[in-house]
């Protein structure tokens, strides 16, 4: 709320794959009822925070315009060569001004960041061995997939400045950037039956769609075309389609598609997001909704009811294999069997976000470890 109380500003998400979120100001009266709604025409990536400067007359925003978290100071309303422009503070968040002096205090982040770590699958009534850290750097590593032969792993990185495809050989050495889009997200990687190609999201020109490119880095092709968000894309078994997550119905839905590109065919009708199909290439497995803890339903290929299989599932973190689903609920790995019986793999895993991968060979895990992080409370005097 600005500081003479008729004017609010907030940030609206609206669509699949939104980190990318819009800020609106709204007009309020004396009574503070809604008199009129205006979009602020910039947008920034997971914002955080915003404040007003002590004359109202611009916004301070955190996160920015790129994977950096920045200030940037931004005129309100916009005009005409007035552009945002970045406070140079360096890493900076959650930004708030006081009422009663010219300051300006945030938060400023270290640390933090995803890791790629493995577990290696105990034997039946044996306790497992503790994990490990895989691959990790200085910026964040997630959504790691074992290519079919088990030999590769695929993932998503920022390691280069911004995130990508990035793969390294199954003990988590000689990592190779694949892509080079340069995009705002780029990332969940998903190897081709064949090992030959991966399939991707990547969001360019302000929609996120499906790409595949090779195992080499070469022929980079784009799959969907629309006007809407495509997300976590999957392979069916015989490798002529493609799977992903769309709002292009109105609703957030799985679809398939051609490899090749082509018209699409929606799949679920009651919620979808991220899908692995079976070994037997009969059911697809798939989370409910994008949030963070959802459920697990499967569908029959051939035709019938979308049913669920388990009620919670933490980030998408399932892999399918040919006796059942590992899954993690919370901070625990299980695995539920064809029975239908569930049984408990490792009861306590550190806290992650996005992926995991069960190795061809079934003895491995890859999944996700969130880096320690720290923070400092800043202070600058004499703001305006």
């Amino acid at each position: 709320m600005c500081r003479d109380g008729r004017t609010l500003a907030f940030c609206r998400c609206s669509h699949l794959g939104g980190w990318v979120i819009d800020l609106y100001t709204v007009a309020l009266d004396s009574n503070l009822t809604l008199q009129s709604e205006v979009k602020v025409p910039e947008h920034f990536i997971r914002p955080t925070g915003l404040a007003w400067n002590s004359q109202s007359t611009e916004l301070i925003v955190g996160g920015g315009q790129d994977n950096a978290q920045v200030l940037v100071r931004l005129p309100v309303p916009s005009r005409p060569g007035r552009p945002a422009t970045e406070l140079q503070v360096g890493t900076a968040s959650w930004p708030t001004t006081a009422r009663r002096s010219a300051r300006l205090a945030f938060s400023r982040w270290s640390g933090g960041g995803e890791s790629i770590w493995r577990l290696r699958i105990p034997e039946h009534g044996k306790a497992p061995e503790p994990p490990m850290a895989l691959i990790a750097s200085t910026r964040s590593d997630f959504a790691p997939r074992y290519s079919p032969d088990g030999k590769k792993i695929a993932f998503e990185s920022a390691r280069g400045g911004n995130l990508e495809i990035w793969t390294c050989n199954s003990a988590g050495e000689e990592c190779m950037q694949l892509t080079s889009i340069g995009a705002e997200y780029t990332g969940l990687p998903t190897w081709s039956p064949d090992g030959k190609e991966l399939a991707f999201y990547s969001r360019v020109h302000d929609r996120s769609h499906i790409f595949v490119v090779g195992a080499d880095g070469t022929g980079l092709r784009q799959v969907t075309s629309d006007d809407a968000n495509h997300f976590f894309p999957g392979w069916s078994k015989d490798g002529r389609w493609i799977y992903f997550s769309s709002n292009s119905g109105g609703s957030t839905q799985l679809w398939k598609t051609p490899r090749e590109g082509g018209t699409p065919v929606q799949l679920t009708r009651g919620g979808g997001f991220a899908s692995r199909e079976s070994a037997d290439g009969k059911w697809l497995y798939y989370t409910k909704t994008e949030a963070p803890d959802t459920s697990l339903w499967k569908l029959p290929l051939a035709g019938g009811q979308e049913t669920q299989v388990v009620p919670s599932v933490h980030f998408h973190s399932f892999d399918v294999v040919s006796e059942g689903v590992y899954f993690r609920a919370d901070t625990t790995l299980k695995f539920l069997n064809s029975a239908g019986q569930i049984t408990t793999v490792a009861p306590q895993l550190p806290y992650g976000y996005v992926g995991l991968s069960v190795s061809p060979d079934k003895k491995s895990i890859l999944f996700i470890v969130s880096k320690p992080q720290t923070s400092e409370l800043m202070l600058i005097d004499k703001f305006q």
